[in-house]
């Protein structure tokens, strides 16, 4: 126990200084621990929220992986486009294989479908709008849906000739390389999408 006045070491059950006589007064160290540890914790804690708040800055934005999103989206828009371009003379065309116009139909009128999402996901990939990511996982997975429904439906068409059915046959051994693409566009990026931190940051704007 040391004085209070003169700060020299006396005996714990002191009452009063042996050296200079002063009256010592116990000073409770308890509550001072408890808010030293207080504060400790709650400046700690501020540390810690100013840490993720600055991830945060540093992950948001349409940068990174992110940014191949959205230019697999122009990419895709700008296929699509080309798509219905070529594809547009053939609609009105007479085949020998039955089914086969309606199918080339079909196919050019999901397009138009897909290059309509595609614009309403780039418009909510630029606003940042927080129901990209959902709106994302849809679009990646209808597209699989789409290519397997296609092919389901090249490969149960049946020509008149072998010539033909060989057309038919190579036509779908091609899209089978559409379904693998499609597929692992897919998984790729409906994964990131959805475990990514900077997708989580960035996309919180409501409008």
């Amino acid at each position: 126990m040391y004085c209070n006045k003169c700060g020299k070491h006396n005996p714990e059950d002191s009452k009063f200084c042996k050296y200079c006589g002063s009256k010592i007064i116990k000073v409770e160290t308890k509550d001072k621990n408890v808010n030293s540890n207080q504060i400790e914790v709650s400046s700690s804690e501020q540390e810690n929220k100013k840490t993720i708040q600055n991830n945060e800055k540093v992950n948001a934005g349409l940068g990174g992986w992110l940014a191949l999103v959205g230019l697999g989206l122009i990419w895709q828009l700008l296929s699509q486009t080309y798509f219905l371009y070529t594809t547009l003379p053939e609609i009105t065309k007479t085949y020998e294989i039955p089914g086969l116009l309606a199918l080339i139909q079909s196919e050019f009128l999901v397009s138009i479908f897909i290059i309509i999402f595609i614009l309403y996901l780039l418009y909510l990939y630029f606003k940042k709008n927080k129901n990209f990511p959902k709106y994302f996982i849809i679009y990646a997975v209808f597209c699989v849906v789409y290519v397997l429904a296609d092919h389901f439906f090249l490969t149960s068409l049946a020509a008149p000739t072998q010539a033909l059915q060989k057309v038919l046959n190579d036509t779908a051994s091609n899209n089978l390389n559409s379904i693998y693409q499609e597929l692992f566009y897919a998984i790729v990026w409906v994964s990131y999408i959805k475990k990514s931190k900077r997708v989580k940051a960035t996309f919180v704007n409501d409008k």
